[in-house]
């Protein structure tokens, strides 16, 4: 799962999507990726060691620029004289945003409600599911529902990129005061190769 390029975390508000959202920025950090959190809705000094965008003027830059920074890598291969598949291999001792880059979008379904511009948040989407794996970017969307006109006004008829997208979809239960709680289970929803379901 961690060596998707793009994965969507969803279910229902206690079911468990933060809490493996964080394990999987551990694993990512172990494996020496710079993290970017983006919420508009966490207090950033309850998380360390990692790049945390919760105002949203900063959430919008860094999105409008994202295709722009896929497209300086892909010319810095170019450059190089490098094949895609190589590029991995020259970023692999970098650093920060120069290095491997796991991109977290936590709450994501509020980023418009916050502010966040609607055009570059889906172009920021429609880069995400191309595949941006092999510069040096992976990239996890946590949202209460996965579909698209949820997530983002202008992504909706995007060849159905996010509703086919591998999903872990946490499982709540009800708690001891009837609030949902999580189950620590989850489904797992990947297409392989001859997978109709």
């Amino acid at each position: 799962l961690l060596k998707l390029p793009f994965r969507v975390l969803s279910g229902e508000q206690g079911s468990g999507k933060s809490t493996l959202a964080r394990l999987m920025i551990r694993h990512l950090k172990d494996a020496a990726y710079h993290i970017v959190v983006i919420n508009p809705e966490t207090n950033p000094t309850v998380w360390s060691g990692v790049q945390v965008l919760a105002d949203v003027a900063e959430i919008n830059e860094f999105i409008s620029s994202f295709p722009e920074i896929v497209k300086e890598r892909q010319q810095q291969a170019r450059d190089l004289k490098i094949d895609e598949d190589d590029y991995l291999d020259y970023i692999k001792d970098k650093s920060g945003l120069e290095g491997k880059v796991a991109i977290f979008l936590m709450e994501s379904n509020t980023y418009e409600v916050h502010g966040v511009e609607p055009d570059f948040w889906a172009n920021f989407l429609k880069q995400s599911l191309t595949n941006v794996r092999k510069w040096g970017f992976t990239v996890c969307l946590t949202a209460h529902s996965g579909n698209q006109t949820s997530i983002s006004s202008k992504l909706a008829g995007f060849s159905k990129n996010i509703d086919v997208a591998p999903r872990v979809d946490c499982i709540a239960k009800a708690g001891s005061n009837g609030e949902a709680v999580s189950s620590g289970k989850a489904w797992l929803k990947m297409k392989g190769v001859n997978d109709k379901e």
